[in-house]
């Protein structure tokens, strides 16, 4: 999409924001209270807290405890207060109020998913996921579904969020193609170190703290067991890796496939540095792309709440707001422009 087409879609937009801001302006007065009630209760959690430190402290009568005590509670008392999504409630009152005007902005998108993609995340979630904002649409000729996840019990106790959005690819694949962020403290890290680890503490505890009890041949033996044992669990799960000669990308990027071949062919230079060079809207931290049956599917993990509109951080007319989930609406079509997946050869 190039910037007059990108351009005209903003002004689309913003005449549809514009026409509804007298119908959201009615619920200011509601924010403003939700951002009283916010402020409030973190004054009486603080009184509170310090009220209950001051009684321990008139119990215990120590104050080096006391303030240790204090530190140590401070953090996760007032940080279930901060916890506490106070607009979120809001937040679904004004989308609901707003959500089919803005949408319409857009003629590449649609509110609603596809059941199959729909099942295929709880599938893959274990059933755990509660899904919030949910898209489908087409855009140059190229399907896609795009949906906000939280994986937990509820959108208020999530363990992850993010969101995952599938594509469906111009060119049919029947491998499976795994590509990971690669951590820090990724397992073969770990297969490095711990072994060392374990032989250091061993010996430590054979010939300080226990003395002449086991032989050095016993000490040997038990090394070299722990060194075979975590060769092989590395092999293990190396079993699937693929070397891509591209160290750039490998080192962001831990990939793996059944077929290496068909691999080498989806995951060109021009790919993985596409890859590498990935900018969205979404303000994602790590994120993950798995390829199979002719559909690429990007996982975005997230900390704040995407497609939104009623943040009860900013007064209710205030622009940002909206630019912000116009920008991550076109975050869409700048992915599979950015891939060109509209492409009948090469990613």
């Amino acid at each position: 999409m190039d910037i007059n087409e990108k351009n005209l879609y903003r002004q689309k937009f913003k005449q549809a924001y514009y026409d509804i801001l007298p119908k959201l302006q009615k619920l200011e007065k509601q924010r403003k209270k939700i951002v009283l009630i916010k402020y409030f209760t973190i004054i009486i959690a603080h009184i509170i807290y310090f009220f209950v430190m001051k009684l321990l402290g008139t119990i215990f009568l120590n104050t080096g405890l006391i303030i240790f005590f204090g530190i140590l509670c401070y953090a996760p008392v007032i940080g279930i207060v901060l916890a506490i999504n106070y607009g979120k409630k809001f937040s679904k009152n004004v989308k609901k109020a707003c959500i089919w005007q803005l949408i319409k902005a857009f003629d590449f998108i649609n509110i609603g998913i596809d059941q199959k993609f729909y099942k295929e995340i709880i599938g893959e979630l274990h059933y755990q996921a509660a899904i919030d904002d949910v898209f489908s649409g087409l855009y140059k000729d190229v399907k896609f579904n795009i949906a906000e996840v939280y994986n937990g019990t509820s959108m208020n106790k999530e363990d992850w969020h993010g969101v995952i959005l599938e594509i469906q690819m111009n060119k049919k694949i029947s491998d499976n193609i795994y590509i990971k962020p690669k951590m820090i403290n990724n397992i073969l890290l770990l297969n490095a170190i711990i072994p060392i680890l374990l032989i250091i503490i061993f010996l430590y505890i054979n010939f300080v703290i226990i003395g002449d009890m086991l032989t050095i041949l016993n000490a040997g033996m038990l090394a070299l067991l722990i060194v075979f044992i975590f060769y092989l669990v590395n092999k293990i799960y190396n079993k699937r890796k693929i070397s891509l000669e591209n160290s750039n990308f490998e080192n962001k990027f831990y990939t793996e496939c059944d077929n290496q071949i068909e691999a080498r062919y989806i995951l060109t230079p021009a790919f993985m540095e596409r890859l590498n060079n990935l900018k969205t809207a979404f303000k994602s931290g790590n994120y993950w792309v798995q390829i199979t049956r002719g559909k690429i599917k990007f996982t975005f993990e997230t900390k704040d709440d995407l497609f939104e509109i009623g943040n009860i951080k900013y007064k209710i007319n205030d622009i940002r707001q909206a630019e912000q989930f116009f920008n991550e609406i076109m975050a869409i079509t700048d992915i599979i422009d950015h891939f060109k997946l509209y492409e009948k050869t090469g990613l």
